[in-house]
């Protein structure tokens, strides 16, 4: 078998893998971003995350929902790349458990 040969099976197998990850529906196609109709979003400096939170609850709590960009990648040579689901989560937080690089309450 020549390097050539190698090569374009190589390509080949990559290439249906990463079709067959992207043609793949999602578990869940709604991020649980909150329906709530106070709920204001904010987006990171390159627009791959958006936090969305609810108001402010009487206990002091909140409900934030979280929510990644799905993107694929390539070395540009066709040899190395693939695909990185979008992902995301809603939890229940207060001022003093917002996770480290996330901003404080959204309020609009």
């Amino acid at each position: 078998m020549t390097v050539g040969c190698i090569r374009g099976l190589l390509f080949a197998s990559v290439a249906l893998v990463t079709v067959g990850v992207m043609g793949t529906a999602p578990a869940a196609a709604d991020p649980g971003i909150p329906g709530d109709p106070g709920t204001r979003c904010q987006s990171d400096a390159f627009g791959t995350t958006q936090w969305c939170d609810e108001p402010i609850r009487e206990d002091g709590t909140w409900r934030r929902c979280w929510h990644t960009s799905g993107y694929s990648f390539s070395n540009g040579y066709g040899g190395v790349g693939g695909f990185v689901p979008a992902t995301g989560r809603c939890v229940t937080i207060d001022a003093g458990s917002i996770p480290f690089g996330q901003p404080g309450h959204i309020d609009g």
